[in-house]
């Protein structure tokens, strides 16, 4: 599976989980720290410190409380990825290139 069907990464309990494009989830046994080093930084984002993101899968970002940013992903809607206000211009510079 080439990595730019992945929408995005999070992990639950120690457990990394891949959400495809398609729909599809797997886990995998890494770390996210282990999975974020393989990624290419222009493509993906370590959004929270359980997630990251496909640039390719942001819809758009909104406003959220406390100058924190709400990610919403074309293929995912509902996740729930909530960027620090610590991240917010690193966000927004990597969706500018």
């Amino acid at each position: 599976m080439p990595v730019s069907e992945i929408s995005y990464i999070s992990t639950e309990s120690g457990l990394a989980r891949l959400y495809l494009k398609n729909k599809r989830q797997y886990h995998i046994d890494m770390a996210l720290d282990d999975i974020d080093t393989q990624l290419d930084p222009l493509q993906f984002f370590r959004a929270t410190r359980q997630q990251i993101v496909n640039i390719s899968s942001v819809q758009r970002i909104s406003n959220w409380f406390n100058r924190k940013i709400k990610i919403i992903l074309s293929e995912y809607p509902d996740a729930e990825i909530v960027v620090g206000k610590d991240k917010v211009t690193r966000l927004k510079q990597w969706l500018d290139r």
